[in-house]
């Protein structure tokens, strides 16, 4: 009994200290939510009344892709991880990526998931492919000047 209730503890410990935003959406609300999902969209699942409707905060281009991936994943399909924008509860954008399983929830199909957000990643890609067009400017606009790209521009960040 003893070491069940240590090992209770060690899963809250490291999911509420994960990096992700992870979730157990039931329903099309979220009836388990880890402390940065809960901080971020600033809402507790614990309290009923405010059970979280996830399509407010996803982006109105993205709605049709999740419930998709949704009910592929209901009916048992494999989905494999996919990209999607959200808004904070502050109405900040964030790209985030979504691995989610199929499980049982008290008695019921769910859907267990990690949302890992790569909006830093993505902005730098942004950055690489903005960085890489000008140097190709450069380049068409002067051929016959050797080009030298410096190590550092990629390193502005």
């Amino acid at each position: 009994m003893k070491e069940s209730k240590i090992s209770k503890e060690i899963y809250k410990l490291l999911i509420d200290n994960s990096p992700d935003f992870i979730f157990i959406l039931q329903d099309n609300k979220i009836v388990f939510a880890n402390e940065k999902l809960k901080k971020t969209f600033n809402f507790y699942p614990e309290k009923r009344e405010q059970q979280l409707n996830i399509f407010k905060y996803i982006h109105p281009e993205d709605r049709e892709i999740i419930l998709k991936n949704m009910n592929l994943r209901l009916k048992g399909e494999k989905i494999p991880p996919y990209e999607l924008r959200l808004k904070t509860a502050k109405g900040k954008e964030i790209i985030v990526k979504v691995h989610s399983k199929l499980i049982t929830y008290n008695n019921r199909p769910a859907i267990m998931g990690a949302l890992e957000d790569i909006t830093e990643m993505k902005n730098m890609e942004k950055e690489i492919i903005s960085l890489s067009k000008q140097l190709s400017l450069i380049h068409i606009s002067e051929p016959t000047r050797p080009l030298y790209i410096s190590y550092a521009v990629f390193c502005l960040k």
